[in-house]
């Protein structure tokens, strides 16, 4: 798990793709109070350990290579947070407008093109696939598999049921048979809200009867 510090809730993986868990590292984004998950290397690297992007011991290595170089790693965490924002942007505009804004294709298409670059064919079981190079380091492994998600979305997915939590921001891929899926989990922003529309119709009841 990652560390919410001071902050109350607990991260989940329910994006349903990397790309979605990667934007929803920030939680309650659009309100006054949002929680930023990437606020040290032990949780970023614990992010890659838990999505599977990387393995228990190179999550260490990378935890080990950030914190040699303060400076440095943090360089390398304000880049994933970059385009991690970027993503979010996009997928939020898609989710809103119903298109891509053609600079961030652009953009997508930029960086997919690098993220191809850095894979190989390689033999699994009777057939083949795409694997990344030997040579790619970790944290380019991370930055291309999400982008790599993200390109996978973009030309594979149905688009519309991709979807934006209304009470907590967070991006999902709803993959219910009609498209029904409201909420990122019912437990969490599915129950608040059955329990805030409760008071609500509560008072409003209180209200009258007065």
């Amino acid at each position: 798990m990652l560390n919410p510090g001071d902050y109350k809730g607990n991260y989940k993986l329910i994006g349903g793709l990397i790309c979605f868990d990667f934007t929803n590292t920030v939680s309650w984004r659009e309100t006054e109070h949002p929680h930023e998950w990437f606020d040290s290397f032990d949780n970023f690297t614990k992010w890659t350990e838990i999505t599977d992007i990387l393995e228990k011991e190179q999550a260490k290595e990378l935890l080990k290579t950030l914190q040699g170089s303060r400076e440095e790693g943090e360089r390398h965490l304000n880049k994933m947070i970059e385009t991690r924002e970027f993503l979010f942007n996009l997928f939020n505009h898609l989710v809103q407008e119903g298109s891509v804004r053609p600079d961030d294709l652009q953009r997508l298409g930029v960086l997919g093109q690098s993220a191809y670059n850095h894979q190989m064919l390689a033999p699994s079981g009777s057939s083949y696939q795409w694997t990344w190079r030997n040579d790619i380091s970790p944290l380019d492994k991370i930055h291309y598999a999400v982008i790599g998600a993200a390109l996978e979305v973009i030309t594979r997915h149905d688009l519309s049921r991709i979807k934006k939590c209304p009470s907590c921001q967070w991006l999902y891929m709803d993959v219910s048979k009609n498209k029904s899926r409201r909420w990122c989990t019912m437990e969490d922003c599915g129950n608040r809200h059955k329990v805030n529309a409760f008071n609500q119709n509560k008072k409003r009841q209180s209200k009258k009867a007065k």
